[in-house]
C-alpha cells in the first residue's frame, strides 16, 4: 500500500506527549554497541570519529554518556530558554554539564549525561523495537514546557517561558488549538488523563491551564475509562489525546505523577504507556485503523548529540514573550515513536519533524491544504523542510498484530493509594471541581 492509501485507512490518530527527555537519553540505547547496536538509528555510540561525546565542566573534567539505572533523579534539570542556549553551545552540544551545575548546587553527579538501559524502560524499548522510531523529531523551540506544548497544540506560542504560569492567577494566554479546529471541522475528539487519584473531581487535563480551552473539558475523561469507551458501539473518535498525570498536579494531593518530568523516574510513565497501548489494542478492529504517536514536549535538560537545525521563529502578534529576540533553531531532539499497523516493523524514520508535524498530519487527514494556516508557524516550517508524520506510513503490507508488552518496572513505595490530603491538596481538589463546573 502507498503512504496515501495507509493514511486513508486510518480512522483514529492518538497522541501521547510525555515530558522532558531527550532522544539520546531515552532511545540512545538502540544504536549503542553495548545494547542494540543498530546502524539505522542516529543514537549513542561508544566511540565516533566525527563527534566527541564528552561534556566538560568548568574545571575541564569530562563526562561521557553513561547507561544508568532508573530511579528518582537528584534534581530537576535546566531547560529554560537561556539554559537551553547554554546547553546547545552554538550547536556544539557541549554545555549540558555546565548548565546543570550552574542550575543547582546540591548535586555534582553528571545527571544530564545519563541514558536509559532498555531493561529500565521495557515498554518504551519494546515499542521502539517493534514499530518505528523517528530520530529527527525535534522540539519546536529550544525552550521549556509550556511554549513547546502550545506549539504542539496551536503551531504558535504567545509566551516564551513557563515561569510564572499558574491556573486562575496567571493562566496561559488564549490561543486557538487543534481542539478548536477539530470542532470547527465537525470531527470528534476525546481526551484521557491518567488521574485515578482524583477521578471523583474530574480529569486534570493540561487544558485547565488555559481558560479559553475549558469548553473542551467536557471531552476529558480518566484513562481508566478508555478501554470501555473504545470498545463501545458507535464510530471511533477522529482524534484521541492521552495525557499522563502531571507531576505538579499529583504532588498537590500528596502523590506522584507519571509524566516522566524529572525528578520522576521513568517507571511510572512506563506503566502509563503500557495501559494506553493495551486499551487501544483491546479492540482489534479499531486498532487495525489507528495511528499512535508517542513523543515528548522537550528534552528537559538531558544531553543529545545532534545539533538542532536552523529555524527562525519571531514573536507573534499579541505575544507576551519575556525576550523579543527571535528563536533561530528548533529545540533539542525528543524521543518519537510511531506505533501503528501502517509502519514497517523495527524501522527508523529519518525525515525532519517537529511538533507542527502533528498538525500537518491532522490537516492532511481531516482537512484541506489551506487549513494548515490555522496553525500559526506550521506553514512556514513546512516550507522550511519540516515534514508531516504521514510520511512515516510506509508499510507495504499493514500488520495489525498486537505486541505483548512486558510489565512496567516497579519501584518501592508505588502509588499512594490514599494520599494524605493537606490543606493545599483540598484546595487543589476544589479548584479542579470549580474549573470543570465553569466549563460545563
Amino acid at each position: 500500500m502507498s503512504t496515501a492509501d495507509n493514511l486513508n485507512s486510518i480512522d483514529t490518530i492518538v497522541v501521547v506527549m510525555l515530558e522532558n527527555r531527550s532522544f539520546d537519553h531515552v532511545l540512545g540505547f538502540l544504536s549503542h554497541e553495548s545494547f542494540d547496536g543498530r546502524t539505522d538509528v542516529d543514537g549513542l555510540r561508544q566511540h565516533s570519529s566525527t563527534f566527541d561525546w564528552d561534556n566538560a565542566d568548568s574545571q575541564g573534567n569530562l563526562y561521557a554518556p553513561t547507561a544508568t539505572p532508573d530511579g528518582y533523579l537528584p534534581s530537576d534539570m535546566p531547560h529554560s530558554r537561556d539554559q537551553v542556549a547554554q546547553e546547545l553551545d552554538a550547536g556544539a552540544m557541549t554545555g549540558f554539564i555546565n548548565a546543570y551545575f550552574a542550575y543547582q548546587s546540591t548535586d555534582r553527579s553528571p545527571s544530564p549525561m545519563r541514558f536509559c538501559r532498555p531493561t529500565d524502560i521495557p515498554v518504551t524499548a519494546a515499542l521502539a523495537r517493534r514499530y518505528m522510531v523517528c530520530d529527527r523529531w525535534f522540539a519546536s523551540l529550544p525552550d521549556d514546557t509550556f511554549p513547546n506544548r502550545l506549539m504542539a497544540l496551536s503551531g504558535t506560542t504567545l509566551i516564551d517561558s513557563t515561569s510564572g504560569i499558574e491556573p486562575v492567577e496567571n493562566p496561559l494566554p488564549p490561543q486557538n488549538t487543534v481542539f478548536d479546529w477539530l470542532q470547527d471541522k465537525g470531527k470528534t475528539f476525546e481526551i484521557y488523563v491518567d488521574a485515578k487519584a482524583i477521578a471523583d473531581v474530574g480529569a486534570p487535563s493540561f487544558l485547565l491551564m488555559m481558560n479559553s480551552q475549558w469548553k473542551h473539558l467536557a471531552n476529558a475523561h480518566t484513562l481508566d475509562s478508555l478501554q470501555a469507551r473504545w470498545n463501545s458501539g458507535g464510530a471511533a473518535p477522529s482524534v484521541i489525546y492521552c495525557e499522563p498525570f502531571y507531576n505538579d498536579f499529583a504532588t498537590a494531593i500528596g502523590t506522584h505523577g507519571n509524566c516522566n518530568h524529572p525528578p520522576l523516574p521513568m517507571a511510572y510513565g512506563e506503566d502509563f504507556l503500557k495501559r494506553v497501548y493495551e486499551a487501544l489494542t483491546s479492540n482489534p478492529t479499531r486498532w487495525a485503523r489507528t495511528m499512535l504517536l508517542v513523543c515528548y514536549d522537550e528534552h528537559g535538560g538531558f544531553f543529545d548529540h545532534v545539533a538542532p537545525p536552523g529555524m527562525k521563529y519571531s514573536p507573534p502578534p499579541k505575544n507576551q514573550w519575556t525576550n523579543a529576540v527571535p528563536f533561530t533553531t528548533l529545540g533539542v531532539r525528543i524521543p518519537g515513536i510511531v506505533v501503528s499497523p501502517f509502519v514497517p516493523k523495527g524501522s527508523c524514520f529519518t525525515g525532519l519533524l517537529d511538533h507542527t508535524s502533528i498538525q500537518q498530519l491532522m490537516v492532511e487527514k481531516f482537512g484541506s491544504p489551506a487549513d494548515l494556516a490555522y496553525f500559526g508557524d506550521a506553514v512556514s516550517r513546512k516550507t522550511n523542510r519540516v515534514g508531516s508524520l504521514s510520511q512515516t506510513l510506509t508499510a507495504t503490507v499493514p500488520d495489525a498484530s498486537v505486541l505483548s508488552l512486558p510489565a512496567a518496572p516497579t519501584l518501592s513505595g508505588g502509588w499512594a493509594v490514599s494520599p494524605a490530603l493537606t490543606d493545599l491538596a483540598i484546595l487543589f481538589r476544589k479548584m479542579i471541581a470549580l474549573f470543570r463546573s465553569r466549563a460545563a
